[in-house]
């Protein structure tokens, strides 16, 4: 049996699945559990979005190889145009949570970054010209 995975009743705790049936139906009935979404419009780079989702099948190949390996169960993307660019990976709920909120103060203090470099160019561009210095 492959290690698939769906959610106890209190929608947060991995359990296996006794069948590949089983898994399937949970996953159909219940296509947004274990999901976060994040937009954030005023990064640099354009809108954001950042997911954290329940996979329910295991996502770290290297356990094929090695049993112990930690399992990873849940995955956090962030998705800019279309295309990702920022993937991490655990096992838990509380993981994945603070995996999630990790990502979030990663791109905000990115765009925090950007708009403060921004702001000084501006400064920059206002002063006279002899005496201009911009910090970054």
């Amino acid at each position: 049996m492959s290690d698939l995975f769906i959610l106890a009743a209190d929608g947060r705790t991995p359990v296996l699945a006794e069948d590949i049936g089983i898994w399937a139906r949970w996953h159909r009935e219940n296509p947004d559990a274990g999901m976060v979404n994040t937009d954030l419009v005023n990064h640099p780079e354009g809108s954001i979005t950042v997911e954290t989702k329940f996979w329910g099948s295991e996502l770290n190949n290297g356990r094929t190889l090695n049993p112990r390996a930690p399992s990873y169960l849940f995955q956090t993307s962030a998705f800019c145009r279309g295309r990702v660019t920022s993937q991490r990976r655990c096992g838990t709920w509380e993981e994945a949570e603070k995996q999630h909120e990790s990502v979030v103060a990663m791109l905000r203090a990115e765009a925090a970054g950007a708009a403060a470099t921004s702001s000084r160019a501006e400064e920059h561009a206002a002063m006279p010209e002899e005496i201009c210095t911009l910090q970054t």
